[in-house]
């Protein structure tokens, strides 16, 4: 009864707060149409997902069938296949793969190239392994050097063990799960260990990292929009900070500081302010911007900016941003489906822009804002292109 009395304040006081938040008067028809969207959104994800769930299981059934028939029947393998084969096992074992030359005869290998030291045996095993292979002949030069990051990243993500899980992998374990939370709940044992388990493979799986990952993993957001103005202009725009808090909604304040930092002060997620200090890493005049917010920053973030020329006086923008959420992707997932994710954020902002850019005055914050107020001389006004996500 006890958790029953405090369950239904806390139910009534959600229920109110989401009313408020979709309802109110000045800004909650375009919360309700943005949670339209991002929920339209996550059936095309789910959609997709599940398609690739369905071709993953395929494959891995008809490999396995493949594996379980040459057990009992031995066929014979072209030095085509052999080499293709050779060639991708190549390709999973070792840093530089492309060193290695590979020629294959009535099941002999001949390898030859630049391989690193520590990879030259785990390479020779590979090969002896794969079926077709009757000899290994190898004739490296070794080398000594760390791995490359390109095969680290593989290691670390191959397996039921690594970073990342095949759609196959993330379905089952989430439902085996599931399958254990639902078995718990209905046993209401004191001690639910096996319920306990349940949510962490359930969590693995939806989240497809490491849990130890979740609370500060990062985000990567990409726009690109075409606007009719010349690129010196969208760079002069650009390469001032001062300018994105007369433009962009989420964007409160932009002010310089003594050592060529930036301090700024936005909105956040359900307008809580948010603040930072940054600093311009680089800039190549009427081309590319960069910036980095500084150690220690509440929200810490990396963006660029990158302007290309393209027919009939237009500019290609291409906007690059990655930062790490509070509560990390959970954090990340609450925000998207409230539709106060940089995403939605980031697209209402550059439509302003492309606006401001083209017609020379936006609205934003309220008020009537003009290229003049920004010292950018206005061009002749050109159609509207509607900006694309990236």
């Amino acid at each position: 009864m006890k958790r029953l009395a405090w369950t239904g304040p806390l139910v009534g006081l959600g229920i109110g707060a989401l009313g408020m938040y979709f309802l109110d008067p000045d800004r909650g028809r375009r919360r309700r149409v943005v949670l339209s969207d991002s929920l339209v959104h996550c059936r095309y994800e789910s959609r997709r997902f599940f398609g690739r769930f369905r071709r993953d299981l395929r494959n891995r059934a008809e490999g396995t069938l493949a594996e379980t028939k040459r057990l009992f029947v031995h066929e014979g393998v072209s030095d085509d296949v052999l080499r293709d084969r050779i060639r991708s096992a190549i390709g999973r074992t070792i840093s530089h793969p492309h060193a290695v030359k590979v020629q294959c005869r009535d099941g002999v290998v001949e390898l030859s190239g630049v391989v690193l030291a520590r990879e030259v045996e785990r390479l020779r095993r590979e090969i002896e392994s794969i079926r077709g292979v009757k000899e290994v002949a190898a004739c490296f030069q070794t080398a000594e050097g760390p791995e490359s990051p390109e095969k680290r990243r593989r290691d670390q993500e191959a397996g039921f063990f690594g970073n990342r899980w095949s759609p196959a992998a993330r379905v089952l374990a989430g439902a085996a799960g599931l399958g254990l939370m639902l078995r718990d709940m209905r046993r209401r044992t004191t001690t639910p260990l096996s319920g306990f388990a349940g949510a962490l493979m359930l969590a693995r799986s939806v989240f497809n990292m490491p849990l130890r990952r979740v609370p500060r993993a990062g985000i990567h957001v990409e726009k690109t929009m075409h606007v009719r103005a010349p690129r010196e202009e969208v760079f002069t725009f650009w390469a001032n900070p001062e300018n994105y808090a007369k433009v962009f909604s989420h964007v409160n304040q932009v002010t310089p500081e003594a050592d060529g930092t930036w301090r700024w002060h936005v909105t956040g997620p359900a307008g809580v302010p948010v603040s930072w200090t940054g600093k311009i890493t680089q800039q190549v005049p009427g081309r590319s911007l960069e910036w980095q917010s500084l150690p220690g920053s509440e929200i810490g973030n990396h963006g660029r900016i990158r302007l290309d020329e393209e027919a009939d006086g237009y500019t290609r923008v291409q906007v690059q941003l990655e930062y790490a959420p509070p509560a990390g992707v959970l954090g990340h997932a609450v925000a998207t489906l409230l539709g106060i994710d940089p995403r939605h954020v980031m697209h209402h902002d550059l439509v302003q822009l492309q606006s401001l850019l083209e017609r020379g005055a936006t609205r934003a914050h309220r008020h009537k804002v003009s290229l003049a107020e920004m010292g950018i001389a206005p061009h002749p006004q050109g159609p509207e292109v509607t900006a694309a996500a990236g």
